[in-house]
């Protein structure tokens, strides 16, 4: 067979396998939209996700020949819309704002659809992450927005850590550039306006502060790093012990007076209250050490004059006492001698 034929033949084969193909995904796209269709006007009608609508629903999978996987990932995007709108007709009618408990309301419409309760969590917590992301785009959120993210946050029953979690990372992001942009100023051009900024950004995105230390945390570390590199990288010592002293004027004239702005009054009265109480018991402990010493002395002083040798005059009695001595000695001398 010539090469010509051959070659024409094989993009015949080849044609024929693409429209093939073709058909097959566009079957199986036509099954899908049938089968989601279905579902979709069996929970519009019926309202609830029963057992008999899983069971046809079941049915129609094996007589159209879908796989397990497919047919699942089409029914739990059904259960998904359908508790979406669920959820929003029960705020916008303020049925969940009334409900005594607003979790067991939430639990109820998710097994109404026969929905998973996690990916139920894990949609609230997406649509507190998108209104909190709309009200960010102006870089700050206002006192009425403040409200509103805290009424959505009982209405969907968020936690208190995952919403840090959120506010951390979306607003964390917009603080980490203020705090950076400003400690990028250094020592020598860092001011006031600049110290404010952090402070302002930290209050204009509603922060937590211990979200916002930890964030400032990372980012001086990051600058302190970047001086103890440059160090690493000097030919001599005298250059390299230049950049540790920068590190060591930037931590005390920069990140010091940024740190105590995050501190509360109550934070920064208790350390002048631990201040104080150290003062005074290092002061008591001084007065301690000194009339220890005191005593001390005293003990050694007393304890020298029991011990004081006797005096040379003492040691030697001078002349006239030792003639008194011998006085007597001599008078009985002489009356020995008559007897």
């Amino acid at each position: 067979m010539p090469r010509f034929q051959q070659r024409r033949r094989f993009q015949q084969r080849r044609r024929f396998q693409q429209r093939r193909r073709f058909q097959q995904q566009r079957r199986s796209h036509v099954i899908a939209f049938a089968r989601r269709v279905y579902l979709e006007e069996r929970l519009s009608r019926d309202g609830v996700f029963s057992d008999s609508l899983a069971s046809d629903a079941k049915d129609l999978r094996f007589l159209v020949g879908m796989g397990p996987k497919e047919a699942e990932a089409i029914e739990s995007s059904v259960k998904e819309a359908a508790y979406k709108n669920l959820l929003r007709e029960a705020v916008t009618s303020g049925a969940l704002d009334a409900a005594a408990s607003k979790a067991e309301m939430l639990g109820d419409l998710v097994e109404k659809v026969q929905w998973d309760s996690e990916a139920a969590l894990a949609l609230h917590e997406s649509l507190y992450r998108q209104k909190l992301s709309s009200f960010l785009d102006k870089k700050s959120i206002t006192e009425a927005e403040d409200a509103e993210l805290a009424r959505l946050q009982k209405l969907l029953c968020v936690p208190n850590d995952v919403r840090d979690a959120i506010h951390k990372e979306l607003c964390g992001d917009i603080f980490s550039k203020a705090v950076s942009n400003a400690l990028a100023a250094g020592v020598d051009r860092f001011s006031m306006d600049d110290r404010s900024s952090i402070k302002n950004a930290m209050e204009a995105v509603k922060l937590g502060r211990d979200a916002a230390k930890e964030i400032l945390d990372d980012v001086a570390r990051k600058y302190l790093l970047k001086y103890i590199s440059t160090s690493r990288t000097q030919k001599d010592r005298i250059s390299s012990a230049k950049e540790i002293k920068k590190m060591i004027f930037f931590s005390n004239l920069v990140l010091t007076p940024v740190v105590g702005d995050m501190k509360t009054e109550e934070e920064k009265q208790a350390e002048l209250d631990a201040i104080a109480q150290q003062k005074e018991i290092q002061e008591i402990m001084a007065k301690a050490k000194e009339e220890a010493e005191k005593e001390k002395k005293a003990e050694s002083g007393e304890s020298a004059e029991e011990e004081k040798p006797a005096s040379f005059f003492d040691a030697n009695p001078t002349t006239d006492a030792a003639a008194e001595e011998k006085e007597p000695a001599a008078a009985e001398a002489p009356k020995e001698e008559k007897k």
